[in-house]
């Protein structure tokens, strides 16, 4: 379903605004999560997308979260630091997560300064299903267009 979504999205970036698709949609990867309550547990799934120069659609990647964690966390765009930091640190589970969470962002903004920095959003989901905005950062808008954000109640 995400991909079909996509697509459409692509097909009309690409067709009416052919400038804005070379420059922020074509061969870059995009990523869609779903967060939910599943068999009464957490659950994230991570689609990654990609649009060619062609507009086809290629998956990157799928990837489900088994609740082997009582918390569970993803971070969207680069995570090449942070998933080489809780390998090498087998007890971040104890850590304060939104501590935590906060430090491995700033591992790959200090990583890759040129594409990486502020605003970052902070969102927390809890085993009810009730969403928190920890820090709305890029997702602050002023508007309501019917976002999921604002359908969560933002």
């Amino acid at each position: 379903m995400s991909r079909q979504f996509f697509q459409r999205a692509v097909a009309a970036i690409r067709e009416g605004r052919p400038a804005d698709f070379s420059k922020t949609i074509a061969n870059k990867p995009t990523e869609v999560v779903f967060a939910g309550i599943q068999n009464e547990n957490l659950a994230l799934v991570v689609r990654g997308l990609v649009a060619d120069w062609s507009g086809k659609i290629h998956i990157e990647r799928f990837e489900s979260t088994a609740p082997r964690y009582p918390r569970l966390g993803y971070f969207i765009g680069l995570n090449g630091h942070i998933r080489s930091y809780l390998r090498t640190h087998p007890n971040w589970i104890r850590d304060d997560y939104r501590e935590l969470a906060r430090r491995l962002v700033q591992l790959e903004i200090e990583a890759h300064p040129d594409i990486a920095g502020p605003p970052t959003s902070e969102l927390q989901i809890e085993k009810d299903g009730e969403v928190h905005w920890l820090d709305k950062g890029a997702c602050d808008s002023a508007r309501s267009i019917g976002t999921t954000g604002e359908i969560m109640g933002n």
